[in-house]
Order: structure tokens, then C-alpha cells, then sequence
């Protein structure tokens, strides 16, 4: 208990202790993401006992990003939301959650890792925490600014998350995570995002975060990743 509870508080602390950045250039990456989980949990049915499940997700990540205006260097994770995707035998279903994320920068030599992280917990009233973190390498690329105009980017990131909720029905799950970045969604939504800033927003409906994320407007869809899911037959639930 006390070990968990000082973890808590150590990722607490490091995530306020993060530098505070100034503004830099603003873009956006969409990755498509998978996640394979095994899952436990404890339920009272005439004594305890525990239930088990296996799951594989999947889904897409969208991030708002900020880079260095100089170097093409990622700063900082301005924003980012998540849109998971299953079936219900014929039922079709995605749901949107928002996210916060963390970017770490690790320069070694001629490698750069990108290390993405995320942090929650609390030790009361009962100790719960989980973290993720997936790393990759990145290299400079096209991201829909130009053949010249390239910026750093991981493409395939890898890595785990872990939960534990050691409440009155003790939790716990791991699961390992993929992300690879969907380079033409990526380029459409910051060609969007160019034409944006060029007019000033002037003539635009939609900002070109939630443009590249997507969704119902009317009968109609607009955007990028949900508008996707829509056009195949996917419908969204609203999360508990």
C-alpha cells in the first residue's frame, strides 16, 4: 500500500514539474492504435472470487502537437483524444475520450525516441493508479507541410499500460500498445490546418483539431476519423 501510494505521489509531482513551454508551431498527428489487454478482477458471488477477460481494441489517437518553430523538435502535447472502435454482434460502436499526454524527448547521439507517457492516481480513500508509456524512434518527415517543410515525427510507437485499484473489489489489467501513424490522414488534416491559418479562420466552420477528428454534423459527416467510422456503419455511445 505505502509503495503504490508514494508512486502516486512521485508521478503526481513529476507530471506539475513538467517545463512550461512557450508557443511554437501547432500541428497535428493521427496515428491508428491497437491495445491486446488481459484483465482481472474481484467479485463477491458467494465469497470472492475472480473473473478474467481478454480484449483487443482498437481504435485512432489524434494529437495536437507542438514543435520547435527553428527545428522541427517536438515540444509539447497541446491536445489529444482518443475514438475506440468495436462490434456488438451486428451493432457497430466507437466512443471519444479525451486524453492527457505527456511527450518525453530522449536525444542520444544520432537516435531520437519519442516516449509518450500518462499518469492518474490516488491512494485515497483506496490506492488506484495506472501509467502507460510507448516509445519510438523518429525521424524527419513530410506531415503535410511540403517536401520542405518537414517536422519530427515517430511513426510506430510501442509500449505497455498497467492499472491497479486496490479498492474494496481489487482491479488490475495490463495490456501492451501499438500506435503507427496514418501518414495521409495526417497530411489531409494539416493541409487543413495551413489553409486555416493562412485565411485566419475566415470562411472555415470548424477548428482544425475537431475538423481532423471528425463526427456528425446534421444528417451529414465532416472531417477525418469519425466521419470514417460513420460512412461504415459505426455508431457512438456515450461513455459512462
Amino acid at each position: 500500500m505505502k509503495t503504490l501510494a508514494k508512486l502516486i505521489m512521485l508521478l503526481a509531482v513529476l507530471a506539475i514539474c513538467m517545463p512550461a513551454y512557450g508557443q511554437g508551431d501547432l500541428e497535428i498527428l493521427i496515428y491508428a492504435q491497437t491495445h491486446n489487454c488481459w484483465e482481472a478482477w474481484e467479485v463477491e458471488d458467494n465469497g470472492f472470487d475472480w473473473r478474467i477477460n481478454k480484449e483487443h481494441i482498437t481504435g485512432f489517437l489524434v494529437l495536437m502537437v507542438v514543435y520547435d518553430s527553428e527545428t522541427g523538435e517536438i515540444i509539447a502535447i497541446e491536445d489529444a483524444e482518443q475514438i475506440e472502435y468495436w462490434r456488438d454482434g451486428r451493432d457497430k460502436w466507437y466512443e471519444q475520450f479525451d486524453e492527457g499526454f505527456i511527450i518525453e524527448r530522449v536525444d542520444v547521439g544520432d537516435e531520437v525516441i519519442w516516449v509518450l507517457e500518462q499518469l492518474d492516481g490516488d491512494s485515497e480513500p483506496n490506492p488506484w493508479g495506472g501509467m502507460l508509456m510507448i516509445r519510438g524512434r523518429a525521424r524527419d518527415m513530410n506531415i503535410g507541410l511540403g517536401r520542405d517543410e518537414k517536422r519530427e515525427v515517430a511513426r510506430v510507437l510501442n509500449g505497455y499500460i498497467l492499472y491497479i485499484d486496490l479498492g474494496m473489489g481489487i482491479e488490475k489489467s495490463m495490456c501492451t500498445m501499438s500506435i503507427r501513424l496514418l501518414k495521409r490522414w495526417t497530411g489531409l488534416a494539416n493541409e487543413y490546418f495551413e489553409a486555416y491559418k493562412a485565411a485566419g479562420g475566415v470562411g472555415f466552420d470548424y477548428d482544425p483539431f475537431v475538423w481532423a477528428i471528425g463526427g456528425p454534423e446534421g444528417d451529414d459527416t465532416y472531417g477525418i476519423v469519425k466521419a470514417w467510422l460513420i460512412r461504415r456503419g459505426y455508431e457512438e455511445t456515450i461513455p459512462d
